[in-house]
């Protein structure tokens, strides 16, 4: 994982950060594969953290990441209303917990 840009947000409250990522021997990452490598590597709240875009170009092994870091609950809740990553991350989860059959 490759820091492109990283700068604040004046206007609202977090700051947005692009990244690049290089998976030549792996399949594009998830978003929840991902927001784990963010928490660990740079220690950021879980629940602060959107990634808004992963995108690859065809037959290339690298990815360009956009990822909004909120500073607190409460701007999140006001900006990202339409917030889809919450389910995703559930399923997964839950198909860890799941017993192998």
């Amino acid at each position: 994982m490759k820091l492109i840009n990283e700068k604040p947000n004046l206007a609202i409250p977090r700051k947005e950060i692009f990244f690049e990522l290089d998976h030549s021997t792996k399949p594009t990452p998830s978003r929840v594969e991902l927001k784990k490598e963010l928490i660990d590597k740079f220690k950021y709240d879980k629940d602060l953290i959107i990634i808004k875009k992963v995108g690859t170009s065809f037959g290339n092994a690298k990815s360009l990441a956009e990822v909004y870091i909120y500073t607190d609950k409460a701007s999140l809740d006001i900006f990202e209303k339409n917030n889809k990553e919450a389910p995703a991350e559930e399923k997964v989860e839950e198909s860890k917990e799941a017993p192998a059959e």
